[in-house]
């Protein structure tokens, strides 16, 4: 599949009004074209040389994902109550700025509640054993059939 015609339908949903509501589906289509290129066997296509400090960015994305997927909704419900009113192509820019402080807000959220939480479920594990009960129940259900 190729990618150009839904890079393209992205950026005329952005000026044609009656595209606008199918904006996120071309997005999607054209991400999951970029990685099943990326991830078929002939990777002679994908040359990057993508630097350092860009990988580390990426990867501080990667750990905050979680929070990211939590906190985006209600942040961006509200967000876009401020900006329904602007051109389609001005919301997609002030989006692009809105990531901005999520991710931001995000890696706090991590430091502040994620991690304790893994820790804590670490601490329990530990204290109920290598085997806790809610496994012992799916093994055993496992081998009954």
């Amino acid at each position: 599949m190729m990618l150009l015609p839904w890079l393209w339908l992205t950026v005329f949903s952005c000026f044609i009004k009656p595209m606008y509501p199918f904006m996120f589906l071309f997005v999607a289509i054209m991400t999951a074209t970029l990685f099943s290129r990326y991830l078929n066997a002939n990777r002679s296509v994908f040359k990057f040389n993508l630097h350092p400090s860009f990988l580390n960015r990426l990867k501080l994305i990667g750990i905050a994902s979680y929070s990211i997927y939590l906190l985006q909704e209600p942040l961006l419900r509200s967000f876009s109550r401020l900006i329904q009113n602007y051109a389609p192509a001005l919301i997609l820019l002030l989006l692009v700025i809105f990531w901005m402080p999520l991710i931001l807000l995000s890696l706090i959220w991590y430091k502040i509640f994620e991690l304790p939480g893994i820790a804590f479920g670490k601490r329990m594990i530990q204290k109920l054993g290598a085997n806790p009960p809610i496994l012992r129940s799916v093994s055993v259900q496992a081998n009954a059939e």
